[in-house]
């Protein structure tokens, strides 16, 4: 599994839409395989969802989301984990233990503790 993490000096990213990095993590068994940092260019919202299904992201853990934004991650089938703050590796890893409390966008509404 891919999983990206928008990060800001070593942190969650509070914000996707002002995120300029991606820390991506690809993991096997809960174990992460190899890990990098990517830049994310500050474009329209349809753009940096196609680029980060283009990059096989397949779960995006990140600080706060547009609801427009996470629908449109969601339609490239990206799971979204929103609202998460700390140390991004610490996030991934909470992530990878079960162990991340987390809020995710559904097409509806925003809802604490549900996954899509």
């Amino acid at each position: 599994m891919k999983i990206a993490v928008t990060i800001w000096k070593k942190r969650v990213s509070p914000l996707f839409e002002a995120a300029r990095s991606l820390l991506i993590a690809d993991t096997a068994q809960h174990t992460v395989v190899s890990m990098n940092t990517c830049p994310i260019p500050p474009e329209l919202p349809h753009f940096r969802a196609a680029r980060l299904a283009e990059l096989g992201v397949e779960v995006l853990i990140c600080g706060a989301i547009s609801r427009p934004q996470a629908i449109l991650l969601q339609a490239y089938g990206i799971r979204v984990l929103s609202d998460i703050t700390g140390r991004a590796e610490a996030a991934l890893a909470a992530f990878l233990d079960d162990r991340l409390a987390l809020h995710t966008h559904t097409d509806d509404h925003h809802q604490a503790g549900k996954t899509t």
